[in-house]
């Protein structure tokens, strides 16, 4: 688990440098492969936190036993938290639009889809 959250960090951490790089007012920073790259960035880091977050919040009852189940622990809630912000986005246009742009080289769409 802890390999999986690294990694998923790792790309978050990538995501979040990209958007800096396109928002910081660098020269050339607004450029289109600029700001295409950052939202690739952000949604390969989608692409992978999203079945991790939900591998390891359900890890949570495995590793607890019956006990995690407890409602006053209140270990539900980071599964039902990363469950809801998953379906929130689905990743499955995300794929999509990174293999357009690494076998095409066709930039993502603008308007916030990816």
């Amino acid at each position: 688990m802890s390999v999986a959250v690294a990694v998923a960090e790792a790309t978050l951490v990538a995501g979040g440098t990209a958007i800096d790089a396109a928002t910081d007012g660098v020269p050339g920073g607004d450029a289109p492969e600029v700001v295409a790259h950052a939202s690739l960035a952000v949604a390969t880091a989608k692409v992978l936190s999203d079945p991790t977050a939900n591998e390891v919040s359900a890890a949570l009852f495995e590793v607890g036993g019956t006990r995690s189940v407890a409602t006053d622990l209140n270990l539900h809630h980071c599964w039902r938290n990363a469950r809801t912000r998953t379906l929130h986005d689905p990743v499955r246009c995300k794929y999509q639009h990174i293999g357009r742009a690494l076998r095409h080289d066709t930039p993502p769409p603008l308007h916030g889809v990816i």
